[in-house]
């Protein structure tokens, strides 16, 4: 986790709440996120969507998203009506007023499972090389 952010969650009094698991096989990972109630999800860098957010978008939770310019991430997270991303300055009030309304759309969600991709990949494939 960014070490702004933890900085951030000591000022406010929260770093004793947060519990950082570290590096997680997957397996492991997936059981810790399907226990939680919301998912954090933090995006940094401009154009890159972690992810961990694929797995956070399956678990069906809601998901609160912080970072700066990243509209790829702000887009996938609305689109599938699973939370709300803010920048780093907002406080992120509203999405804890909205909790009990996020419902994510796991329609939306299906088209990033990874059977789904690896389908699609390989009709990409199979056309390319098996074209006459």
């Amino acid at each position: 986790m960014d070490k702004e952010i933890l900085k951030y969650l000591d000022s406010i009094g929260l770093k004793e709440k947060v519990q950082l698991m570290g590096f997680l096989p997957y397996q492991e990972m997936i059981r810790e996120i399907l226990q939680a109630d919301m998912l954090l999800v933090c995006s940094t860098e401009p154009r890159h969507v972690p992810g961990k957010l694929f797995e956070a978008l399956r678990t069906g939770n809601p998901i609160i998203a912080f970072g700066s310019n990243n509209e790829e991430v702000k887009k996938i997270i609305k689109d599938a009506s699973a939370g709300m991303m803010f920048r780093y300055d907002e406080s992120g009030e509203e999405f804890l007023d909205q909790l009990v309304k996020i419902k994510p759309d796991q329609n939306f969600v299906k088209k990033y499972d990874r059977a789904e991709i690896s389908k699609k990949f390989y009709m990409i494939l199979k056309n390319l090389f098996y074209q006459n």
